[in-house]
């Protein structure tokens, strides 16, 4: 629950900021230094395992792997192992890096015509039509809040499996997402 993480996040912090720790006037200047590298150490702590359960993958990698959520090797969610294993996922995966190269081509012919007409900024002209690559983004971003919540419920079901072949799908629209943005 996002809600819940981040009342518990904020909770958290202050309690354990470390400027809170820092300000004890009645501490000897050593222990002051001590309870304040204390906080700042359990602060730290804290800001990572957030990070890691704010990401619906990273999350779903910890949970079913016990790894860290850089790992990414094969025996890690979506490793090669996993792709090739499921010829209709690569399938897709292909058909999306498609897509993507795709809908970076219109875009760029698109910018094109609008710098030779004279609607070089973007600002007015007689084309509203949508970004190819927004559009690509938004579908797939629809496929990640399906794919976190699926992922969700195989969690709370305790359907493992169900929840591992979800985080492999999630893991490649996320790949796609990234390769989205960097072509915007």
């Amino acid at each position: 629950d996002p809600k819940a993480l981040e009342a518990s996040y904020r909770a958290l912090q202050a309690k354990l900021h470390p400027d809170k720790h820092h300000r004890r006037p009645s501490a000897p200047p050593s222990d002051r230094d001590r309870a304040s590298l204390a906080a700042a150490d359990a602060s730290a702590a804290v800001n990572a395992a957030v990070a890691l359960l704010r990401c619906p993958l990273a999350r779903a990698r910890f949970l079913l792997d016990g790894t860290r959520p850089d790992r990414d090797d094969d025996g890690a969610i979506g490793g090669s192992r996993e792709v090739f294993g499921d010829p209709e996922l690569l399938m897709e995966v292909m058909e999306a890096r498609e897509e993507v190269e795709e809908a970076a081509a219109a875009a760029a012919a698109s910018r094109r015509g609008r710098e030779s007409s004279g609607d070089g900024d973007g600002s007015s002209g007689s084309d509203t039509s949508p970004c190819p690559l927004a559009l690509l983004r938004a579908k797939h971003e629809r496929a990640a809040d399906a794919l976190s919540h699926g992922l969700s419920r195989a969690f709370a079901s305790g359907d493992l499996d169900e929840a591992r072949r979800l985080a492999v799908r999630l893991r490649y629209v996320t790949r796609i997402l990234q390769a989205v943005e960097e072509k915007m």
